[in-house]
């Protein structure tokens, strides 16, 4: 599939996603998984990583839907200290939600190499534009600066938050490199729009 149809992809169930309910979230997850069954992706610690990072956003959705929105009590005995519901239902569904998201673009970056990824994006920014250069600066120091918090947590310097003021503290000294932005992409094939025009119709947010 040609990476810019998989960026329109994950776009599309991005946008469409939160306007179809639950109906909407059981056709993502059965997408999600087709998806990962063609790109032929393990299930590895990469995915298991990408959740565990928005494991407190995750509760704290769950928490914040679950106590402040109205609605029948979940534990009548607590009185106004219980959970309702309609609460749980909804936080339960934005996590859901948050989760799938989360699984997609873990699946859009490790099956798609990043030079494709860089030239997809570029095909969708205005002729002439920097942007993929900066992109391409942006992932070279983002990639710099996870492998430096990998080796001082590897050598156990200080706690996390310690890690992360030194490395901000030395970002002025990084050197900068030489980078070669990604030769462009021709337009995808009319018959791999296809997979857009299918995917449409699927989604329960489109007939409301």
């Amino acid at each position: 599939m040609h990476p810019l149809i998989r960026v329109l992809l994950f776009l599309l169930c991005a946008v469409l996603l939160p306007l179809s309910g639950v109906p909407g979230l059981a056709v993502g997850a059965l997408v999600l998984a087709l998806f990962w069954i063609m790109a032929r992706q393990p299930w590895d610690g990469g995915a298991w990583c990408a959740l565990r990072r928005i494991r407190w956003l995750l509760l704290s959705l769950v928490l914040l839907y679950g106590w402040f929105t109205p609605g029948r009590y979940l534990f009548p005995g607590w009185g106004g200290l219980s959970p309702t519901w309609e609460g749980m239902m909804l936080g339960g569904e934005r996590a859901a939600l948050l989760v799938l998201l989360a699984l997609g673009a873990h699946l859009l970056l490790s099956a798609t190499p990043r030079e494709s990824l860089v030239s997809a994006l570029a095909l969708l920014a205005p002729r002439d534009s920097r942007f993929p250069l900066r992109l391409v600066l942006t992932l070279e120091a983002v990639g710099t600066a996870s492998e430096r918090l990998q080796h001082a947590v590897a050598r156990g310097e200080g706690d996390r938050w310690q890690r992360l003021g030194g490395l901000l503290a030395r970002a002025d000294t990084l050197v900068p490199q030489r980078v070669a932005v990604p030769a462009s992409l021709a337009w995808p094939a009319w018959r791999q729009w296809a997979w857009l025009a299918v995917s449409l119709p699927l989604w329960p947010g489109v007939w409301r």
